[in-house]
């Protein structure tokens, strides 16, 4: 009887004691679906390049209605605590957003104390990518879409 006891208090302890399995590491792999360069019917670029060890760069090229253009410098990283997509103006505001969801072909990030979007989802639709800006958390919310298709050819550089 004792040993039985025994057993089932070593059992117990067992099964309340913190898990000890490694994490896994955050990885960008999965994210190959962005590579390559996008043109909007407005003339907006947006870039992305293979991914490097924990790492993807990209850039947006938007045009404004004067002429000028807004360049901006993007990233999505793995970092310990996850994955951030970083978004760097030309005056170096920058913008993080964490990894909300992630999908086959498509992922959103997202970042409350953001004044700009708090929401970033990106998605392979048909072919095209398809970027969708939301000021809210909440994915049914009423989102800036860009629909961008592959450029005719890989010359046209943000």
């Amino acid at each position: 009887m004792r040993l039985r006891a025994a057993v089932i208090a070593a059992l117990s302890l067992a099964a309340c004691a913190p898990d000890r399995t490694p994490q896994q590491p955050y990885t960008i792999e999965g994210f190959g679906w962005l590579e390559g360069c996008w043109l909007s019917r407005d003339g907006a670029v947006e870039r992305w390049e293979p991914a490097a060890s924990a790492m993807m760069s990209g850039s947006n090229l938007y045009p404004q209605s004067d002429g000028s253009q807004i360049a901006l410098t993007l990233q999505i990283e793995a970092g310990a605590d996850g994955i951030v997509f970083s978004s760097r103006s030309p005056e170096g505001a920058t913008a993080h957003y964490t990894l909300a969801s992630r999908g086959e072909g498509e992922a959103a990030f997202e970042n409350a104390d953001n004044t700009g979007p708090q929401r970033i989802a990106y998605r392979r639709d048909n072919g095209a990518l398809v970027v969708a800006l939301s000021e809210s958390l909440d994915p049914a919310a009423p989102s800036f879409v860009t629909r961008y298709q592959p450029c005719a050819n890989d010359t046209i550089a943000p």
